[in-house]
């Protein structure tokens, strides 16, 4: 398997290296970013194909991040995976609507990380 380059952002600092640390450990490059306001820079500095925002944060929610990034970042399209510990609809129409291409529940199991990861990325 080729590996991701992946851009966790989450603003529980723990959240954000674990995350990143298991990523590395199923063989993608993941770098963790613990404060929203310096995502956008960490994006275009990292150059990921797939961020991971954490919707639930203090002074950016992962939803104004979202549109931030995609702003930042143009083509190449990024993926961008919404995170969440909250009980979200599960519609995809939905999630795509506000910007994500995915999203994910926490806490995350590695074969939904993978499988999802997989799926965005073979539609790249």
């Amino acid at each position: 398997m080729n590996g991701y380059r992946i851009l966790v952002i989450d603003d529980a600092p723990e959240m954000a290296k674990t995350l990143s640390l298991r990523l590395a450990t199923m063989g993608h490059e993941a770098s963790g970013v613990a404060d929203p306001r310096k995502a956008v820079e960490a994006a275009r500095a990292f150059q990921p194909g797939v961020v991971l925002v954490d919707i639930g944060m203090r002074h950016i929610d992962g939803y104004e991040l979202c549109s931030l990034l995609r702003e930042a970042l143009g083509p190449p399209r990024v993926r961008i995976v919404a995170v969440t510990a909250w009980t979200p609809t599960t519609d995809r129409a939905y999630w795509r609507a506000v910007g994500f291409d995915a999203h994910l529940l926490k806490p995350i199991d590695a074969a939904s990380l993978q499988a999802t990861l997989d799926e965005l990325l073979q539609t790249r």
